[in-house]
């Protein structure tokens, strides 16, 4: 069996079609374009460091998937709190040093921090066990399912 070394019709090996469209560079917009769901005390304390809409958004949003995580989503007042604190101690580290390579990356940690101390503190108040105290993982997850019970 011989098999054909180059097709006779050229066109079909052609790879990639020609695009003719025209790559246009996306627009930064400033501060006054934020989303009406971000708060605007947060997006008046951010402006100050980051002047583009979509980094502000996305710094909120980060605040959202970490508030999110640990049961404080209804909470706007407390989110945006905890926020701003943590974008606070964001500029401290990134004045203070070089060491923060991705800003947002180093927030969302410092937001996850933040609420995960206010969810066990809640969890102390509550059942007055801090969780610390037990060495048993199961323990911490037995606190979780009474907590997710009690709020449904």
């Amino acid at each position: 069996m011989n098999q054909p070394i180059e097709t006779s019709y050229l066109l079909k090996t052609e790879k990639e079609p020609k695009n003719n469209k025209r790559k246009e560079e996306p627009l930064e917009l400033d501060h006054s374009y934020v989303s009406n769901h971000v708060p605007q005390e947060f997006v008046q304390l951010v402006s100050y460091f980051y002047s583009d809409a979509k980094t502000i958004e996305e710094f909120w949003h980060m605040t959202q998937i970490a508030a999110y995580k640990y049961n404080s989503e209804n909470e706007t007042d407390q989110m945006q709190k905890i926020a701003i604190e943590a974008f606070k101690q964001l500029i401290r580290k990134l004045k203070s040093t070089k060491a923060v390579r991705n800003p947002i990356a180093y927030f969302y940690g410092v937001l996850q921090n933040k609420f995960m101390r206010r969810f066990y503190d809640e969890l102390d108040g509550e059942y007055g066990v801090l969780p610390g105290s037990m060495a048993n993982d199961s323990w911490i997850h037995s606190m979780f399912m009474a907590y997710y019970e009690d709020k449904l």
